[in-house]
Order: C-alpha cells, then sequence, then structure tokens
C-alpha cells in the first residue's frame, strides 16, 4: 500500500474526536481509528497481516518530539488501557480519575518550572511562605525530586541534590589511600601507601586527648607516643611503663614493664623494671632493680622455662647460682647449684620457734640437718635401758604392696612405741579426700552441668624418720661395751 495523506481521508482538518477510516488492501476491508490529529500527516504502512487478521483493531499514535509530530500504528485489545493519558482530580470532584500515561509535556515545560499535577496537567506549583514542599531537594532539607536533563540515565540522585553518575559502581572495599581524595569503603593500608605518621584524635567525636599513635616506624602507642625503639623492634607501648615488642630476626616476643630497647634496654621512668621474654620455644624471666628514666638496663635473671620444660629459677648452668625444676622424660626433681665450693645451705626449715633444719652442701657432700644446738636444749640426763629398749625394736624384712621390691625396716607404729619421735603419724588413721563422682558436662568450653563432687575417707599413712633411732643405738652399744669390759677383767 502507498502512503496516503491522512487529510486527504477525512473531511475534518482538525479532528475533535475519533475518526474511523476505512483501509482497503487487497480486496478486504479494515476499520481503522484515527486520534489526536492535529494536522495533515503521511499515513504510515499498515501492519502486516492486517488483511486477514480479523481479530484486531489498530490506533494510530501521534507522538511529538521536540517539535516533531510522528504517527504509529498501535494494536489495540480491549483490556489494554495503556495508551490512554493519565487522568487526575481537579480537587472539586468534577473530573472522573483514571490511571494512564504521563502526559506529554510542552517544550519549555522544564524550564519554567512545571510539574504533573494530580488533576493530569503540567503546572507551575503554588509556593506560599509556609509551604517549602514544592522546593527542589537540594540535600539539606525535604523536597521535589530535581528535574534531570537528556543523558542522566546513568546517574543517581546524589545526597547534595544533584545528578551524577557515582564515582565508583563497584560494591566491594576499595583501600583508603593516604591522599586528600576521597574513597569509598575502607582498609587503612600502610604497607603500600605509607603515612609518615598517624594519630588518631580519639575514639569519638567527643574525645578530649589521643587515643592512638602510630609513628614512621610503625611503632604504636595507646595512650602514649611510643618509645623510640631501636629498628630491630617493633613494638606496642601500652600506657606509661607496659610494652609488648617483638624482634623478626631473633625470633623473640617481649612482654616488658618499665623497660624499652633502643641499642640497650633502657628504663622508661624511674622505677623498678622487668621483662618476660619468648625465644626459640624457650621463656625467660628478667627482673632489675630501680633506676633512671632513660638509663641503661642491667638484668637479673629470675627463672627460666626451656623448651624440655625445665624451670630454672635463677641461672643454672655453668655452675651459677640457681635451682632448676624437672618434670619431663622420666625425671622428677629438683637440681641446685651454688657458684661456690664451701658450705652453704641449700634450703632452711623454720617455723614460729625459729630455723629447725637445713640441707646443706659443701665442696663434696650433702648435709641433712635438724636443729640440735646445746644452747636449744636443757634438763639433759643419760639414757638408761637402752639395751632392752633396743630388744623391744623389731626389725623386719618386708615387700612393698606398691611393687614387691624387698627391704629391710620396721613397721612405724612398732618402733613408735620404744621410740616414739621417730614416727609421724597415728596408727590407724583416716582422713577425708574430696573425689569426682560424676564428670562435668561440656559443650567445647561451656559448662552445661556442674560436676558432682563428694567424699570419701582414706587411710593417713604413717612415717618414720630411723636417724631418730641412733641414740637410741649408741645408747644401747656403750651399755654393751661395759658389761664386756666388765667380762673382760673378771
Amino acid at each position: 500500500m502507498s502512503s496516503i495523506k491522512v487529510s486527504a481521508l477525512t473531511a475534518k482538518t482538525t479532528p475533535t474526536g475519533l475518526e474511523e477510516v476505512l483501509i482497503n488492501d487487497g480486496g478486504t476491508s479494515k476499520k481503522i481509528t484515527i486520534a489526536n490529529l492535529t494536522k495533515g500527516h503521511d499515513l504510515p504502512t499498515v501492519p502486516s497481516g492486517i488483511d486477514t487478521d480479523t481479530n484486531k483493531e489498530y490506533n494510530l499514535k501521534l507522538t511529538d518530539v521536540s517539535g516533531t509530530e510522528t504517527l504509529t500504528w498501535i494494536e489495540e485489545t480491549d483490556n489494554d488501557t495503556t495508551y490512554s493519558n493519565f487522568v487526575g482530580d481537579d480537587g472539586v470532584g468534577g473530573v472522573t480519575t483514571a490511571a494512564g500515561l504521563v502526559p506529554a509535556p510542552t517544550e519549555g515545560d522544564a524550564a519554567a518550572g512545571k510539574y504533573l499535577d494530580s488533576d493530569g496537567n503540567w503546572t507551575v506549583p503554588p509556593d506560599t511562605d509556609t509551604d517549602t514542599t514544592y522546593s527542589n531537594f537540594a540535600g539539606t532539607t525535604a523536597g521535589l525530586v530535581p528535574t534531570s536533563t537528556t543523558g542522566d540515565d546513568t546517574k543517581f540522585l546524589r545526597a547534595d541534590g544533584t545528578w551524577v553518575v557515582p564515582t565508583d559502581t563497584d560494591t566491594g572495599i576499595t583501600d583508603v589511600v593516604d591522599d586528600a581524595t576521597p574513597q569509598l569503603g575502607g582498609n587503612l593500608d600502610f604497607q603500600t601507601h605509607k603515612a609518615t605518621s598517624f594519630t588518631s584524635t580519639g575514639i569519638d567525636d567527643n574525645a578530649t586527648s589521643t587515643a592512638i599513635t602510630i609513628d614512621a616506624s610503625e611503632n604504636v602507642g595507646i595512650g602514649v607516643t611510643p618509645e623510640s625503639w631501636s629498628s630491630t623492634h617493633t613494638a606496642i607501648d601500652i600506657g606509661q611503663t607496659g610494652s609488648i615488642a617483638g624482634q623478626d630476626s631473633a625470633n623473640r616476643l617481649y612482654s616488658m614493664s618499665n623497660a624499652y630497647d633502643n641499642s640497650g634496654y633502657k628504663y622508661k621512668t624511674t622505677s623498678q623494671a622487668s621483662s618476660h621474654e619468648q625465644s626459640n620455644g624457650a621463656h625467660y624471666f628478667f627482673v632489675a632493680a630501680s633506676g633512671t628514666a632513660d638509663s641503661a638496663i642491667t638484668w637479673t635473671t629470675a627463672m627460666t622455662i626451656d623448651n624440655s620444660g625445665y624451670i630454672t629459677l635463677g641461672t643454672y648452668a655453668g655452675g651459677s647460682n640457681g635451682v632448676q625444676f624437672a618434670f619431663q622424660n622420666g625425671n622428677a626433681g629438683i637440681a641446685m647449684t651454688g657458684s661456690g665450693t664451701s658450705t652453704q645451705n641449700k634450703f632452711d626449715f623454720g617455723n614460729a620457734n625459729g630455723w629447725v633444719g637445713s640441707i646443706a652442701t659443701s665442696g663434696s657432700s650433702t648435709s641433712y640437718n635438724t636443729s640440735s644446738d646445746y644452747r636449744l636444749k636443757e634438763l639433759d640426763v643419760p639414757m638408761e635401758g637402752s639395751i632392752d629398749r633396743l630388744k623391744a625394736l623389731r626389725p623386719i624384712n618386708f615387700a612393698w604392696k606398691a611393687d614387691g621390691s624387698r627391704v629391710d625396716g620396721f613397721f612405724a607404729h612398732e618402733a613408735g612405741e620404744v621410740v616414739p619421735e621417730c614416727v609421724h603419724g597415728t596408727k590407724d588413721a583416716m582422713m577425708d579426700e574430696e573425689y569426682e563422682v560424676t564428670p562435668a558436662v561440656m559443650d567445647g568450653d561451656t559448662v552445661v552441668t556442674e560436676a558432682v563432687m563428694g567424699t570419701r575417707s582414706v587411710p593417713d599413712y604413717q612415717g618414720i624418720d630411723q636417724s631418730k633411732l641412733t641414740p637410741l643405738l649408741v645408747a644401747a652399744l656403750q651399755e654393751a661395751i661395759a658389761r664386756i669390759e666388765v667380762l673382760e677383767k673378771a
């Protein structure tokens, strides 16, 4: 079908309503509705199939784009009402409202500040001194969405009331760098983008003092400015005297009080100092007497726990003074050394009456001493009947129930009947012992049900100090010698 003028199909040059036009194509007439014509236009080509499909009706749609009007064929269905313009309420109840397309504005409506009114017309909103709801949103107060312009389809309304293309549409977090350019999100990266110095002004905007300081050497001060640590250390200073420091080159970690390293360890303030060092799987505890701030520290080794689990008090190595507790690989005991070879007390025992015993070493032996000074004693008399008392003792050879080993000795209660001071404890004594009846029920580290504890009676065993038998042996032997001498003289 060739194009013809619409104006040639109707007697009206400006139709006021719907004009029905019959279009003939191949001998079949179709009814076409022409709406909203304001002047003559070329009739567009009839859609394919219009001559065979009798169930469809088509409308001609007039579109005005920047002053250029165009006709197009639009298929119409019974339930298709989307092509009608929005008809609003004029506020007086005289207009029947209906949903529909936003009516096309005319050229200059945007510049004139027109908005779509609820009655379906583009109008300039009224404005009064007390009515600010029609002002454009400007980022500080509520208002109307500002008018966009051609090409704004990639822009978004920013909080300042302007249409802009976002600087970053990636929802991932980008690193914050140390420059003046605002960034989205952020991990603060001081390795790639080093800052000469970073100071937090506080935990929140109400802070009145510096909370955290990071200096150019990457040392951190919490509540203080970091000390000038040696370059071999990376440290966190906590308050005036606390410090945690690492020394990667030596595989060491330090926890210190009143100490820092700057070409050697120094006092932070005038006071005592202490340090706990972890190095190559071992622990070292050091103490230092009071010194002046920033003066050198001379450490004294207080305790060491080596990688085998041995605990040393002082310095236990090479004949130095110290004590070692060993509880590994079948070894369980206490080792003690002294740097000298003269007689030294390694253990001293005392009570409210004073010192009552000691364990001492000489250059070659160990002595187990109980108090025996004459100045502690009075009312002494010779021992009598020692032979009879000695005969009352019952030396036996017995087997230990624990491992079956056989040794010579005594039953404590029997020896105690002859020499009471040689025995500790009471025959057949019992004592109370607390034990776990039902273990606690745990869920990870959380106690679900507390353990049930009970009390039971167990033996309170006697002990014997066989050295306390020595005076009786000596006295009995002396009595026997005296008798022998009398018989020899007879």
